[in-house]
């Protein structure tokens, strides 16, 4: 069986649990944050029933294990596999699943796997996106939105939903990042209108600012220009930036969890956030803080300094 939308194969799951479910599914989609997504979409949906994840980090071996290891629930588990495979390791899965009476999930961004998606297909459902056209992906993307307002017990109109991709894209990790805060922005409202989004949702130019700041700040890449009308939210970008490496080491020094610091960011940005820091030292934030607010001034006073000026003389100060 195969599924083409995501809202079909969702709401298949939905209203097959807990005793009608499929024992197989596969899905196949090239966006990481979609699998990842997916991933707490369908285990969420699994209540307290027994669940294993298993990532990219996680052998073949351990996954195996797992598969043939009794239920302490007395229930076999959903076993949740979001990684891609080798052509060795789906003939080893495949023998694998012949043996176990659980149900899987393989969350992949490829679809060559040796037979594996075969017994998947066979024995349960395939939603293969891995060749879905740009307008399809973006349908897509939007059926997530519409998902998760009705989650939140909100309503939206399709003009809505255009306009929120007309101001960020075809990025699904902000597209729900910023339906979640709309969401909460309407407070008992029960719908989500288009001056919403105007007035809450920024510009992808915007989001753009952040992710040169970004750049700037972790990488050290000095961007070749930016239009003066955006300096104020790249100054505010760069300074959040600066505080979220301060803040890290300093929590590090103190032997502090991170995680609940920084609960808008996924614990794998989290940790590649940490690795960076790392790697350029507490004192080269502060004093990044300190030339910034040099550069800020210096702007305000003298708008005819070439704002590129300003940003070398950032990253030559904050040089370690």
């Amino acid at each position: 069986m195969r599924y083409r939308t995501i809202s079909s194969f969702y709401q298949h799951l939905k209203s097959s649990y807990p005793d009608h479910l499929l024992s197989r599914y596969g899905v196949f989609a090239s966006d990481a944050f979609e699998r990842r997504h997916l991933s707490l979409l369908v285990s969420s949906l699994f209540g307290k029933s027994p669940v294993f994840k298993a990532g990219e980090d996680d052998s073949l071996a351990k996954i195996i294990s797992e598969m043939n290891s009794p239920s302490l629930f007395g229930e076999s588990p959903l076993i949740i596999v979001e990684r891609d495979l080798k052509k060795a390791e789906c003939l080893e899965l495949a023998g694998a699943l012949k043996r176990f009476e659980g149900r899987f999930l393989l969350l992949s961004g490829t679809s060559t796997l040796y037979g594996l998606g075969d017994i998947i297909e066979k024995e349960g459902a395939l939603c293969d996106f891995l060749k879905d056209k740009k307008w399809e992906r973006e349908k897509r993307f939007q059926e997530y939105v519409h998902m998760l307002v009705r989650k939140r017990k909100k309503a939206i109109s399709d003009s809505a939903v255009n306009l929120l991709f007309q101001k960020i894209g075809p990025d699904l990790a902000q597209l729900l990042s910023e339906t979640e805060k709309l969401s909460v922005y309407v407070g008992e409202r029960p719908r989500i209108e288009e001056e919403d989004i105007s007035q809450m949702v920024a510009n992808q130019s915007e989001k753009t600012i952040w992710q040169i700041a970004d750049q700037f700040v972790f990488a050290r890449k000095v961007p070749q220009a930016i239009d003066l009308s955006q300096m104020a939210i790249f100054f505010t970008a760069l300074r959040s930036q600066f505080q979220m490496g301060y803040k890290m080491l300093s929590l590090m020094e103190k032997k502090e969890e991170i995680g609940p610091h920084f609960p808008k960011l996924w614990p794998r940005m989290i940790d590649q956030k940490k690795r960076e820091a790392l790697n350029l030292k507490k004192d080269y934030f502060k004093r990044g803080l300190i030339h910034l607010f040099e550069a800020e001034s210096a702007f305000r006073n003298e708008r005819t300094i070439h704002p590129h000026h300003l940003y070398a003389k950032i990253n030559t100060s904050t040089a370690s």
